[in-house]
């Protein structure tokens, strides 16, 4: 059954005890995001999720858990939603804005990954980064 955004969940795995802090200044293109091209860790404007309980599960390492979240849940808090289709459809090789890459090659890689997990992602590029962006997060994610 395809995914609904009014309805079905979206997860993430992440740290015990807070989701870490997207950084809504960093490089906003999405496949250095999706490969994780300059390392784990890397700031980055978005907070990668899931449709899948399982995948969340898959990088929530042991010292972890999985949050949950809806999309229209982040975007009430100002937060933008890319979903998986959004992304399939705009990782081409003639890509603009951030979705412009240089590799074909890489943007390929990055939509297998996309299918694959079925990777949606929070957008918090137009979010200011202050102290309430901890707030927001903790509003966002059960």
């Amino acid at each position: 059954m395809p995914w609904k955004k009014s309805k079905d969940p979206l997860f993430r795995g992440d740290d015990r005890a807070r989701v870490r802090r997207p950084h809504p200044g960093a490089d906003p293109r999405v496949v250095r995001h999706i490969l994780q091209l300059d390392g784990l860790g890397t700031e980055s404007p978005y907070l990668s999720t899931t449709e899948s309980v399982d995948a969340a599960e898959h990088f929530a390492n042991p010292k972890c858990r999985v949050w949950e979240t809806k999309a229209p849940t982040a975007e009430s808090e100002g937060v933008g939603h890319m979903a998986k289709k959004e992304l399939l459809q705009a990782l081409r090789p003639k890509g603009t804005a951030r979705y412009a890459w240089p590799s074909p090659h890489e943007i390929l890689v990055a939509r297998t990954r996309v299918e694959k997990w079925s990777e949606h992602l929070l957008d918090f590029a137009t979010r200011p980064d202050d102290a309430a962006l901890d707030d927001t997060l903790s509003r966002i994610f059960a």
